[in-house]
């Protein structure tokens, strides 16, 4: 009984570590654009102030970003409580295409349906991409 107790602690721990080192994979491929993004996301009440606007426009203007990392970003500067039509025709197309990252696939359904602030199973989504 005691070594089957022994074992049962074994596994736990080594299940706990090692979901706590692909937590850190996850962290170290994320760029920063779509950390940017979702930290400006999990706040982000109808539409992003002023300062998260800049944040978001240097990732649209910035070479080193995919462009589904830039139409992500430039669907969150459009934002008035939700994605413009527009927006959401390009966020879908990302969304659907299996080369985007995971990522900014995640971030962009979001982003799509977005209404007023991202949902609680939103929110935990966004931290993990943080």
């Amino acid at each position: 009984m005691k070594s089957l107790f022994s074992l049962c602690v074994a596994v736990v721990t080594s299940m706990y570590l090692l979901s706590d080192v692909m937590a850190s994979e996850q962290a170290k491929q994320t760029s920063p654009a779509v950390q940017a993004m979702a930290k400006i996301l999990m706040n982000v009440n109808h539409f992003p102030s002023t300062q998260e606007k800049q944040t978001l426009q240097k990732i649209v203007d910035g070479t080193s970003n995919t462009p589904a990392e830039r139409s992500v970003a430039q669907a969150i500067i459009n934002l008035q409580h939700s994605a413009t039509n527009q927006d959401k025709t390009r966020l879908q197309q990302i969304i659907s295409d299996k080369n985007a990252g995971t990522d900014v696939r995640t971030l962009a359904r979001i982003v799509h349906d977005l209404n007023h602030a991202p949902s609680r199973q939103d929110k935990i989504e966004l931290s993990s991409l943080q």
